[in-house]
């Protein structure tokens, strides 16, 4: 069903309802065990983990469900939304707010200039193949760009792939980590009570 925006047959219906309810799941299992980012993390792990589950149940065979275009359309606006509405609420662009955005640009560039670098000495790689491997910001452009140039669109699309893996597994111990060191910083020390 290529070109289809959303698809109205009952099989397709009765699979995204069971992707939906599987999500919420994974996204309630998450919160009920405290994980940190747990919307985030359960959203993830339960679709990963919808096709394969779906295998065992006896009314469906062969499942290789993706979620219809309209969806993903939808599901990208209500991201952007929320986050608009986040920073409408929160107003907080000083020049400290510039610099720190700009700062953490330029550390961003300069990590994947010196991660391409590194990619260079240990494969046999040429600079452009490393340069989108490595690139920062939007997978889906640097396969585009791969794609446009044809040069190793291959080699591009999986060493993003195992980046956005990568980050997108690692990102609750981060969240951890900062919300550990954010609990740590603001509690008073023994100097600030003695002044109180």
């Amino acid at each position: 069903m290529k070109g289809v925006l959303f698809s109205f047959e009952p099989s397709q219906l009765g699979l995204l309802l069971l992707a939906l309810l599987f999500g919420g799941l994974g996204v309630y299992l998450a919160l009920l065990t405290k994980i940190p980012a747990g919307e985030f993390f359960g959203a993830i792990v339960a679709g990963i983990a919808f096709n394969p589950l779906s295998e065992w149940l006896p009314f469906v065979s062969n499942v290789n469900f993706t979620l219809p275009p309209l969806v993903n359309i939808v599901g990208q606006m209500l991201l952007g939304i929320t986050i608009g509405e986040y920073w409408g609420d929160k107003p907080t662009f000083t020049k400290r707010t510039i610099v720190c955005a700009l700062m953490s640009v330029g550390m961003t560039l300069v990590a994947g200039g010196l991660a391409s670098i590194l990619a260079m000495e240990l494969t046999s790689w040429d600079w452009l193949t490393c340069l989108l491997v490595t690139a920062p910001g939007g997978s889906a452009e640097m396969i585009l760009v791969a794609l446009a140039l044809d040069h190793n669109v291959e080699i591009v699309t999986a060493g993003h792939l195992v980046r956005l893996i990568a980050i997108n597994s690692s990102l609750p111990l981060w969240i951890y980590l900062f919300r550990r060191l954010d609990s740590q910083s603001l509690e008073p020390t023994s100097v600030d009570q003695k002044v109180l």
